[in-house]
């Protein structure tokens, strides 16, 4: 839980926090800017990392305000704690983010109070098959919205899709004459195409 529990700065404290992230090498940060209902405004910046995390940062303070992992990567946190991977890379949230926003006013700041929504996209890519989206709406109480699990056993539909590793694009388009929210990404990479 980012606690220094083996005292790696020998300091004597092992209730102190790591400070540790992990590294977010396909990933790329996504910035979302909120309005509280008194006025004041602030901006978090959303990035997921291979230790299996997407973190939630205050840019003004630079502070973590919290961290997201998915259950399907829980086994990761040992390998990573007891340093057992040697050369091998154990991959996390290695996808790129999306930002979907509902904002009627088009200002590009979700407002509380107003009804607005943030639905925070990610794919796994190497860590694996899925999308999830947390809403973000409330940067302080996100919570996992939907999750589509790719692969064989997988959610309805998504039983051939590969490792997550396109960015899921918002976009609209006509369905049986009604306009609908969607977001867009490909079918996914297939290990199979890995040389040998």
């Amino acid at each position: 839980r980012g606690v220094d529990v083996l005292d790696e700065d020998a300091d004597g404290d092992e209730e102190e926090s790591r400070r540790h992230m992990g590294d977010p090498i396909h990933a790329r940060p996504v910035i979302a800017n909120y309005r509280d209902t008194a006025g004041g405004e602030r901006s978090i910046v959303y990035i997921a990392t291979n230790d299996g995390l997407l973190h939630a940062i205050d840019t003004e303070t630079g502070d973590e305000r919290w961290a997201f992992a998915p259950q399907e990567l829980m086994a990761n946190h040992d390998i990573r704690f007891r340093n057992l991977a040697g050369t091998r890379h154990p991959y996390g949230l290695d996808g790129a983010a999306t930002l979907w926003r509902d904002d009627p006013d088009d200002d590009l700041v979700i407002e509380a109070g107003a009804g607005e929504r943030a639905l925070l996209v990610v794919g796994m890519r190497r860590g694996g098959s899925d999308y999830l989206a947390l809403d973000v709406s409330d940067p302080e109480r996100p919570r996992l919205a939907w999750t589509i699990r790719g692969g064989e056993g997988g959610s309805e539909g998504f039983e051939e899709l590969g490792q997550s590793w396109s960015r899921a694009t918002p976009g609209r388009v006509r369905i049986d004459g009604t306009v609908r929210d969607v977001l867009i990404f490909a079918a996914g990479y297939d290990p199979n195409q890995d040389p040998d």
